[in-house]
């Protein structure tokens, strides 16, 4: 039987189809975005929606399924940086930033980092925790949640850094698989992907229906909740296509500047996986 790895974000709702689906059968796996990460290489999982970074570091053991992914066309509103401190001096030029990274995402910590450090010219240091951070990136429905807050007075959308300094959409996820068990199970994952397509299209089409389960999920208003999807699209075309290798050459150079930075970037993606 097919295991699908589930994160259950708000924002995977769209791609969540429920077991039974079309007369199809399999066992979902919940977990966090870094779990399923390390379960789909293990072989522990055969599908799920994995973070775009892990996916380019392991490009030789795992292959795209189709084209469905998580992508942010401008705003994402659940990947961001908070800080007090205002925009001007929060991004100066030169300064070393102390940021505590959400242990959840390898692809958002490496978006923020080429965002911070190649874009505005700021070096990222980790902060060991909240209480010693002058900035916090955070990522999913805990961003979502502090954002509505109003909690700083500073906020950096990830999705709309991106764009404004590529003219690209941010690729936050794909969805993938393991060579191995495409190899043992392509007629099941055709068949999975086929259904997933359908049943994504009816719920993305139907935002009603996609709040209605968000709020058995979430405190979060529908105001705030319908913006949200309205935010976020699930297919990779052409320009997503180019957006994901262009965040693998930006990686590459990163990991390139220096032996700390390489040690650094291998260092998020070993942790996160």
């Amino acid at each position: 039987m097919l295991r699908v790895g589930m994160i259950n974000f708000l924002n995977t709702i769209p791609l969540e189809m429920p077991p039974g689906t079309g007369g199809i059968t399999f066992e979902t796996v919940p977990g966090s975005p870094a779990k399923i990460n390390r379960l789909l290489l293990s072989g522990e999982v055969d599908v799920g929606v994995i973070s775009s970074a892990f996916f380019l570091a392991h490009r030789d053991e795992l292959v795209r399924v189709g084209n469905l992914g998580i992508v942010s066309d401008g705003p994402a509103m659940s990947v961001g940086l908070f800080s007090n401190e205002e925009r001007e001096a929060l991004l100066r030029r030169g300064r070393r930033l102390a940021v505590y990274e959400t242990p959840r995402s390898a692809t958002s910590i490496l978006l923020n980092r080429i965002i911070l450090e190649r874009f505005y010219g700021v070096a990222v240091v980790s902060a060991p925790d909240r209480e010693h951070a002058e900035a916090i990136l955070l990522i999913g429905d805990e961003c979502l949640e502090t954002f509505d807050a109003g909690t700083y007075g500073t906020f950096l959308d990830i999705g709309t850094e991106w764009k404004h300094h590529t003219g690209l959409p941010a690729v936050f996820a794909v969805l993938a698989t393991s060579r191995e068990s495409l190899a043992e199970k392509n007629s099941e994952l055709t068949l999975y992907f086929s259904h997933l397509l359908e049943y994504h299209r009816r719920l993305y089409l139907d935002k009603d229906s996609l709040v209605a389960i968000a709020r058995t999920r979430t405190h979060l208003p529908e105001k705030t909740l319908y913006e949200y999807f309205r935010s976020l699209s699930y297919i990779i075309g052409r320009r997503e296509e180019e957006s994901l290798s262009l965040f693998g050459r930006y990686i590459d150079e990163l990991q390139a500047r220096s032996p700390e930075e390489g040690d650094a970037v291998r260092r998020v993606l070993g942790s996160l996986s």
